[in-house]
C-alpha cells in the first residue's frame, strides 16, 4: 500500500521480505480516455512485459473511460491510493499538463510530450512524469516518402480540427518541408465529407497528400485515396496503408508498451530518479508500403526499402 511504503522505505516502491520470500510492494493504476486501437496495442505490450519482469506488481486497469470527468476521477483516486500510475493517449498527456499528480506517473500512446505540455525535456524529464511516445520527427517519414517519389515538390497535410496531434503534425511537417526544400501547406477538417472535398479540391495542385495521425484522417483514409485519384497519399501512421495509402511510417506500439513497463520498473522498483529515465521512442519505426497502390500509380519502390518495409498487398 502507498502509505506503508512511505513509512517502510521512504520511496514510492521497495522490496519487502516476508516469510522468506520477496514480493513487490507496488500498486499501479492504469487509465485512458476513449477507444483506441493504438492504446490497446500499447497496453498489450505493457502487460506482457510486466508479467515477465514484475509479475507481483498489482495493476488496476481502468480504460477506456468515457470522458475527461471519468479520467479525472481515476487519476485523482490513483494519486491518493497508488504508488504510481500510467495515463495513456495524447488527451491523457494534455490532461496531466494541467492536473499535476503527486506520485510517479507514466505516459504512453501519445504524441510529442513537450508539444502536449506534459514535460519540457524528453531526455531528462522534470517533475514526476516519464514514459514513452510514438512521436517520430516528421523529417524522418517525409524523407522516406521522398525516397519512394524523388520528384515530389509539394505536399498538402490534412489534419483533424481539435485533435491533439493535428497541430503537432502541422508544425513538424512545415519545419521538415522547409528543411527539405518542399512547398507544403495544411488544411484542417471536421468530418469525413470535408476530408473528401479538401483532398478532391487540392490533389491536382500538390505532388502528394499527407494524412495526419488524427482519428478522422485515419478512419477516412480510403475516402482520401479515392478523392486523390492519381495523386499519391502518404500517412503519419500505419493503418491507412491498408486502405490504399501508398506508404505510412509508424512506431511499433507493442514495443513501446514493453518499453513503458521497463521504465515503470526502473522508477518504482529500482528507485531510479525520473529525471534519469528518458521518455522512450521507437528507434526503428516501421515503414508500411501498399504494393497494390504502388502498381496502380506506376511507382517503383526501391529494393532497399522493400527489404525492410512491411508490405501490404
Amino acid at each position: 500500500m502507498k502509505q506503508n511504503l512511505k513509512v517502510a522505505c521512504g520511496i514510492a516502491a521497495c522490496l519487502i521480505v516476508a516469510a522468506g520470500q520477496n514480493a513487490w510492494a507496488v500498486d499501479v493504476g492504469v487509465t485512458w480516455q476513449g477507444e483506441s486501437g493504438m492504446t490497446n496495442r500499447v497496453v498489450a505490450g505493457f502487460q506482457e512485459r510486466m508479467a515477465e519482469i514484475a509479475p507481483d506488481i498489482a495493476l488496476d486497469v481502468r480504460g477506456p473511460v468515457d470522458d475527461e470527468a471519468a479520467l479525472q476521477a481515476a487519476v485523482e483516486e490513483f494519486d491518493s491510493t497508488m504508488d504510481g500510475m500510467v495515463v495513456l493517449r495524447s488527451n491523457g498527456s494534455r490532461f496531466l499538463a494541467s492536473h499535476p499528480t503527486q506520485i510517479p506517473t507514466f505516459i504512453g500512446g501519445g504524441n510529442h510530450p513537450p508539444s502536449l505540455g506534459v514535460v519540457e525535456n524528453m531526455g531528462t524529464p522534470e517533475g514526476n512524469i516519464t514514459g514513452v511516445t510514438y512521436f517520430i520527427p516528421h523529417e524522418v517519414p517525409i524523407q522516406s516518402y521522398l525516397a519512394i517519389l524523388p520528384n515530389v515538390e509539394s505536399m498538402l497535410l490534412v489534419a483533424e480540427t481539435g485533435h491533439p496531434s493535428g497541430l503537432i503534425d502541422e508544425a513538424g511537417t512545415m519545419e521538415a518541408c522547409g528543411a527539405l526544400g518542399l512547398q507544403c501547406a495544411a488544411q484542417f477538417i471536421t468530418s469525413v465529407d470535408e476530408l473528401r472535398q479538401v483532398v478532391a479540391d487540392n490533389a491536382a495542385q500538390y505532388s502528394a497528400i499527407l494524412l495526419s495521425n488524427t482519428a478522422l484522417t485515419i478512419d477516412g483514409a480510403g475516402i482520401a485515396v479515392e478523392a486523390a485519384g492519381d495523386t499519391p497519399v502518404f500517412a503519419f501512421t500505419g493503418r491507412p496503408v491498408e486502405e490504399g495509402v501508398l506508404a505510412g511510417f509508424v512506431a511499433d506500439d507493442h514495443k513501446l508498451g514493453r518499453m513503458l513497463a521497463d521504465r515503470l520498473v526502473q522508477v518504482l522498483v529500482e528507485g531510479a530518479p525520473i529525471s534519469e529515465v528518458a521518455i522512450g521512442t521507437d528507434d526503428a519505426p516501421i515503414l508500411y508500403v501498399n504494393m497494390t497502390t504502388a502498381q496502380r500509380l506506376g511507382v517503383e519502390i526501391p529494393f532497399q526499402m522493400l527489404s525492410t518495409a512491411t508490405i501490404i498487398e
